[in-house]
């Protein structure tokens, strides 16, 4: 467990929607430097996990810190305002306003000047510079995400959540998703994710917890789960990946980013050019009055049943 103070704590956290309960006594804590994957197979509660910090999870024991204040059960507009920014797997752009128009909506709750961090976001997404004024919905689906992503940085946020950031993505699009989570958590974001991805998740991550039928199931270093055999054959397809305890250095086998043990990597900011992934487009955020950060109620399927699969 990390010796620094969390970011973000849930503690023993039990809790459902209606009448059903999803997670069983879940612990999780990010501190503030980390990555941290959240791993399992559909329905093992991880997006609720996530719901969970957002307040849209009926909690019924346990506990959410933030920075070691307690916002169990805040409302979702609350918890954004104290610096939780959230990136939904779908919904999380608005496809009918532009690139910059999006950035803006982003920060609709600073006061200050927020035009410098725009063009912040336009470094780090090279790409979505070149497409400032193209209307959002006819990005690629990597580069929605890419959109998706910076508007929640618009805030500066203190901790950002990502809920299966590269499901549907090419490969080559992935690698690109995973290198700027990187850089993003070099700058000085702590960031926990949900992730199908699992070998290139764990990779880049300081830590990972292991979800089944909504308990902890395992925790450790990203390298540590990656070498471990359970996981391995769970996730990765076999008994654990032998290379796991020393760093990868390059990308992975999908095109992702090496391991944090490699340092940061040169090329980190986005570079694309003509998009060739598969993700299906996203739905308009605006047709269930969300804006695509987390304030939104929670899904159908919010028991996580049927999401977080790649699409073909």
């Amino acid at each position: 467990m990390p010796s620094e103070p969390s970011i973000l704590e849930l503690d023993q956290v039990t809790g459902g929607y209606g009448g059903a309960e999803i997670i069983h006594e879940v612990s999780v804590r990010i501190a503030p430097a980390e990555i941290v994957v959240l791993i399992g197979p559909n329905g093992a509660g991880k997006s609720s996990v996530m719901n969970a910090v957002l307040g849209r999870l009926r909690i019924d024991g346990g506990r959410v810190r933030l920075a070691g204040r307690d916002i169990t059960g805040v409302p979702p507009e609350q918890v954004v305002r104290q610096g939780v920014c959230y990136v939904p797997q779908t919904g999380n752009v608005f496809p009918n306003l532009s690139v910059n128009e999006n950035l803006e909506m982003g920060a609709y709750i600073r006061t200050d000047d927020f035009r410098p961090c725009i063009e912040e976001m336009y470094t780090l997404f090279p790409p979505l510079a070149e497409r400032r004024r193209a209307p959002a919905g006819t990005l690629s689906g990597g580069q929605r995400q890419m959109v998706a992503i910076a508007k929640a940085l618009m805030v500066e946020p203190v901790i950002l959540l990502l809920d299966e950031p590269t499901a549907g993505l090419s490969p080559r699009f992935r690698g690109d998703i995973f290198r700027v989570v990187r850089e993003i958590n070099a700058r000085g974001t702590p960031i926990l994710m949900v992730e199908q991805n699992a070998r290139q998740a764990l990779a880049i991550a300081d830590r990972g917890y292991v979800l089944v039928d909504g308990r902890n199931r395992l925790e450790g270093t990203g390298a540590g789960l990656l070498a471990d055999p359970d996981v391995g054959a769970m996730f990765l397809g076999g008994g654990g990946d032998p290379e796991a305890r020393t760093p990868v250095h390059g990308a992975g086998e999908d095109g992702g980013a090496g391991h944090r043990g490699a340092g940061p990597d040169p090329g980190a900011r986005v570079h694309g050019g003509p998009e060739t992934e598969t993700g299906a487009p996203a739905r308009d955020p605006g047709a269930d009055g969300s804006d695509g950060r987390g304030t939104t109620d929670p899904d159908p399927g919010a028991s996580d049943s049927g999401r977080g699969k790649d699409r073909p």
